[in-house]
Parts: C-alpha cells; sequence; structure tokens
C-alpha cells in the first residue's frame, strides 16, 4: 500500500494573502456591503471587488452569497471570517506588546531602601522613573541595610538605598547621597523597637483590633509578620474567631509598606504647589 499523498498548500497561500485582504473580509463582515466596506478602509469599489475576487481565488472559495444590495457569508465565508478575526486579534496583541516595550513595561526594576530614606529619595526617584517609564514594573523592599545589601549581593535587587554598616565584601558602588543629619530626639517613642520577648494577654476583640490594624500593607515589615503571625495561630484554634476578623491583610508581596501613601502624599503635595 502507498501512502497518501498530502500536499501542503499553505506556503503558496501566505504568498497570496495580504493583511488588506484581511482587513476587507472583516469589513465587509461589519458593514454587510462592499461599498460600506470599501469606503471604511478607503479604498475604491472596484478595487475592493478586484481584492475580494483575487482572496476567493486564493483560498478556492467563495466567501459570501449576494441578498438583495448586500453579501451574507457563505459556510466557508464564517469559517474564514473567524479565522481571520483571531489574526485582528493576533496582531492588536503584538502592537500593544510592541508598544508596551517602547515605555519600558518589559524590564522590571528591583529596589531596596531602609524606612528613613523611603519617604523622601525613593519616592522623589520612583515617581520621576515612572513618569519615563510609565509601564516599568517596579519591586520594592523595605528592610534594615545588612539585609538589603545582603540581597543586592545575591542579584535580588539592582539598587539600594541605605546605610554602608561595612565592608559589603563583594564589588558594587556607593555613592553618598547626603548626610541624615539624625536628631539627638526621636519623632516618637519606639518602645517595642527591640528584639525582647514579652506576652500579650489580649480578648477576642482586643486581638480583632491589634491584627486588622497592624496587618495592613502601610505598616512597618515586622509588626505584620506578627500580626499576620497571630491571626493563622488563632485560625488554627479559633476558627470561628478568625472568620470575623475580615480586614486582615494577609499579602506577602509587594513589600510596598508605607510608600505607597508617601507617594500619595508627595502627589498633594506637588499638586497644591502648582495650584
Amino acid at each position: 500500500m502507498g501512502s497518501i499523498d498530502k500536499q501542503d498548500t499553505t506556503p503558496q497561500l501566505l504568498n497570496r494573502l495580504r493583511m488588506r485582504q484581511i482587513a476587507l473580509i472583516l469589513a465587509i463582515e461589519d458593514r454587510r456591503t462592499l461599498r460600506a466596506a470599501a469606503g471604511q478602509l478607503g479604498l475604491t469599489q472596484p478595487a475592493a471587488t478586484k481584492m475580494l475576487h483575487e482572496l476567493e481565488s486564493a483560498l478556492g472559495q467563495s466567501l459570501f452569497d449576494r441578498v438583495g444590495r448586500g453579501l451574507q457569508l457563505n459556510p466557508a465565508g464564517e469559517r474564514v471570517t473567524g479565522y481571520f478575526r483571531s489574526i485582528r486579534g493576533s496582531m492588536e496583541a503584538l502592537n500593544r506588546e510592541l508598544g508596551e516595550l517602547r515605555l519600558g513595561s518589559a524590564g522590571k526594576f528591583s529596589v531596596g531602601s531602609i524606612m528613613a530614606a523611603s519617604p523622601g529619595h525613593l519616592t522623589e526617584a520612583l515617581l520621576g522613573l515612572k513618569a519615563l517609564f510609565p509601564l516599568l514594573s517596579v519591586e520594592i523592599a523595605v528592610d534594615t541595610s545588612d539585609r538589603l545589601l545582603a540581597q543586592l549581593r545575591e542579584g535580588v535587587l539592582e539598587v539600594v538605598i541605605g546605610r554602608l554598616v561595612s565592608q559589603p565584601g563583594f564589588d558594587c558602588v556607593f555613592r553618598a547621597i547626603e548626610d541624615e543629619g539624625l536628631a539627638d530626639a526621636a519623632p516618637y517613642a519606639l518602645c517595642l523597637g527591640y528584639r525582647i520577648r514579652y506576652v500579650l494577654d489580649l480578648n477576642a476583640r482586643e486581638a480583632m483590633h491589634l491584627i486588622e490594624l497592624r496587618s495592613g500593607r502601610e505598616g512597618h515589615p515586622t509588626y505584620r509578620a506578627v500580626a499576620q503571625a497571630m491571626y493563622e495561630r488563632i485560625a488554627a484554634v479559633h476558627p470561628a474567631i478568625a472568620l470575623t476578623m475580615t480586614h486582615v491583610d494577609s499579602s506577602r508581596e509587594p513589600r510596598l509598606e508605607r510608600i505607597l501613601s508617601e507617594i500619595r502624599t508627595h502627589r498633594k503635595g506637588a499638586a497644591a504647589t502648582r495650584g
């Protein structure tokens, strides 16, 4: 027995098919008449007629039946327009992605910052960066300088705004931005700012208030982690109580913390200045 001879005519079809023909078929489907479709594409009716005949010749199928003064898709035409709509969708997606590439959306920028630098330098730098590249994906990590430098060494972060606490032990470029000018007194008392073990005696209402308040995305990252861990422990032992805590934020990423609030404040101040 001989094998079935399968002659692939796809290369010939691709050589004869033009994007203008695809646009014409979709325009006829939309406008129902050849004249209206030609007008939509800026063609004369004779040119549109010739283009349609060339396409039908390339496909080896008639695509429309004439109904009165209009054109109606036949079964072959319905199949063809379905594929042509897919081609148009793919072209739209391609055009959108190329536009995003021009705006910088294909890139991702990972930056780390200590809390002290976030409201000022980091906010201003990110606003300027987003103005140049609106679709650039930015990831922010807020932590202590030693942990951020470790992530910089591992390649997780590209830039760190922090303190050079010691020699980093790897090749990096350090540039001083400005003197922190730390005041002698803190702006507020941070009584829980040390790693000291202590016990909290809370009832369900008090626990709900603390967890829902301190698990928010704009809170301190360590405080958030404690609040989230408390919620998980309560949910494991008392799931009914955990269900009443409807405003707990259990998200882990992105670690933007207070930077979002600072950006909003900065924008309001800039708008008031321009006004």
